[in-house]
């Protein structure tokens, strides 16, 4: 359900997210994603990272990985600062 609200959430904003994410069987609760250039993401990523959020930055892409106990409240954070 968290992964389905980030996904969603990334969409609307137009990132390009690359982890599977149109069959649900291939989906991990890992989500890689990206703005479109290497600068705007790590722009992004730093931006981030000093907002305390909990993301790492592997190659070009952003990764997020919430966990079961990771509560809406947190996503919305990180939905914001997107």
């Amino acid at each position: 359900e968290n992964t389905d609200f980030i996904i969603d959430s990334l969409q609307e904003k137009e990132y390009q997210i690359i982890s599977p994410i149109k069959k649900r069987e291939e989906r991990s609760a890992i989500i890689h994603f990206n703005t479109g250039s290497l600068e705007t993401t790590e722009k992004l990523y730093k931006k981030l990272i000093h907002a305390n959020i909990l993301i790492t930055l592997q190659g070009e892409n952003i990764r997020v990985s919430p966990s079961f106990f990771t509560t809406k409240e947190e996503i919305k954070i990180l939905l914001d600062l997107v």
